[in-house]
């Protein structure tokens, strides 16, 4: 047949007198230029057509490679709130001229679950108290002295917090031991009043 046009991904043929449109699929086109890392290439790509979970994997690489305005157009396309309300957090941030990309990755990588990735941006990027604080609210306690900055205060900061979360688990005296740990001994006296123990 002949072709008459395109619209997207179709493809209009002129066969004798039948008119038909064939879909030809740009998804292996738009993956190979994100292995490329072309990513400007792999968007106009996907504009032709392209389902929400390329477009997700693009915005993904966008983000992961610094290009916060590529990222910020793939999430509009598919109008995932939680990632288009990250991307606004870094234009904020680099309006006040906090320039960190390895903390901006931290917290995309915080944002999609990989915290042992998000932990080393936070150190490279010179902010372990966010690492600590991320595992600290995870309960991931033994990570979160891993990137404790070196200080009584975090310390016991994160004591406190294990005793805490040792309360809300029912491990009474396990919290009470952590109190003590942390000095902070008045509300071990209490913890030991409250149940009645004697030594």
């Amino acid at each position: 047949g002949l072709i008459v046009g395109f619209n997207g991904c179709t493809i209009y043929l002129l066969h004798l007198c039948t008119m038909s449109g064939i879909t030809v699929p740009v998804t292996d086109a738009v993956y190979r230029y994100m292995g490329k890392r072309q990513l400007d290439n792999a968007y106009h790509l996907a504009c032709l057509g392209e389902t929400s979970k390329t477009w997700e994997a693009l915005g993904h690489a966008c983000l992961e490679q610094g290009q916060f305005n590529l990222a910020k157009k793939c999430f509009s396309r598919i109008r995932d709130v939680k990632y288009l309300n990250l991307l606004a957090q870094f234009e904020e941030a680099t309006k006040r001229g906090e320039n960190k990309m390895n903390i901006y990755l931290g917290d995309y990588y915080a944002y999609s679950g990989r915290f042992q990735d998000a932990a080393r941006n936070y150190q490279h990027g010179g902010a372990p108290e966010r690492a600590m604080t991320m595992f600290s609210d995870l309960r991931m306690f033994d990570q979160a002295k891993e990137y404790m900055v070196a200080g009584d205060m975090d310390q016991q900061k994160l004591l406190n917090k294990q005793a805490e979360w040792a309360i809300t688990m029912n491990e009474q005296r396990r919290a009470a031991e952590l109190f003590v740990a942390a000095n902070n001994y008045q509300k071990a006296i209490d913890l030991a009043g409250k149940n009645k123990w004697t030594d």
